[in-house]
């Protein structure tokens, strides 16, 4: 293609070129390898479903569009996308990052086209926010998330214009709340037992405190996860001496620490009966 003015540009110039697109699949190249033959010119992006490529141009001459063969065939597999840490029905913080893995290994992902759908309005991503196999988005960045429950939608696209999307379904509270308290498995043996919980937001602390059925305190963990969302801490069945407690039920009482000023909801003593 050729690029021609009067004098030279004062500044690049957006040129869009169209091709077919089934003269790239028929000999199997991919538009990730595509390149221009001439330093003056850069190629913006590639659209395989439109037939067209864009480039920025500096100078004004003749220039080659070249494009490797590769060894595979055609690129017709979509990427894969899941959100990392995090499951449909979690708390998450207002201001929260999330992570979103990026599974495509032929032709590459087009930056250009990362958009999400968040409680029903789009907004476009920035290229910046896509590294290393990996979506990050700050959910501050985007919105003010009032209190409730949220549908949030990513999706992008690869060169070879297969388009994926992932969903997550989540709540945002300033209120501090514990859900979902649950030993597993119950009853536990040798290996001990997982205490499971969902905090609406980040507790000061969290303490969980075993306790024989006359009320004689069996064990104290004091390492437990305060974050948002799900947390889970391990008890290995074994009393404040280090031996393994004997075959019995037991009871356990959830204690929350939390900074002046949160608002707190629920039951601050949350109780339940693992057995061994």
């Amino acid at each position: 293609f050729s690029a021609s003015g009067q004098g030279q540009p004062t500044e690049p110039l957006s040129v869009t070129l169209s091709f077919a697109p089934e003269l790239l699949a028929e000999r199997n190249i991919m538009p990730s390898t595509l390149y221009i033959d001439n330093g003056a010119a850069e190629i913006l992006t590639v659209n395989y479903q439109s037939g067209e490529i864009v480039f920025r141009v500096k100078a004004w001459g003749d220039y080659a569009l070249l494009g490797q063969q590769e060894y595979w065939a055609f690129d017709r597999d979509a990427p894969r996308l899941r959100f990392l840490n995090i499951k449909d029905g979690d708390y998450l913080d207002p201001a929260a990052t999330l992570n979103v893995e990026i599974l495509e290994t032929d032709s590459g992902i087009d930056g250009q086209s990362l958009s999400l759908l968040l409680d029903g309005e789009s907004y476009a991503l920035p290229a910046a926010s896509l590294f290393a196999g990996r979506l990050e988005l700050r959910l501050g960045d985007i919105k003010y998330l009032p209190d409730g429950q949220h549908v949030l939608t990513v999706s992008l696209a690869d060169l070879a214009g297969n388009t994926a999307a992932a969903t997550l379904r989540f709540s945002t509270t300033r209120e501090f709340q514990i859900e979902n308290i649950l030993p597993a498995p119950n009853p536990f043996g040798a290996a001990g037992v997982w205490f499971t919980y969902q905090l609406s937001c980040p507790a000061e602390k969290i303490e969980i405190r075993i306790y024989d059925l006359n009320g004689r305190l069996v064990r104290e963990l004091n390492d437990c996860g305060n974050q948002t969302g799900f947390n889970r801490t391990r008890w290995d069945g074994r009393d404040r001496r280090g031996a393994f407690v004997a075959n019995d039920a037991y009871l356990y009482v959830v204690k929350v620490f939390f900074h002046f000023g949160v608002d707190f909801r629920g039951t601050p003593r949350q109780s339940r009966r693992p057995s061994l």
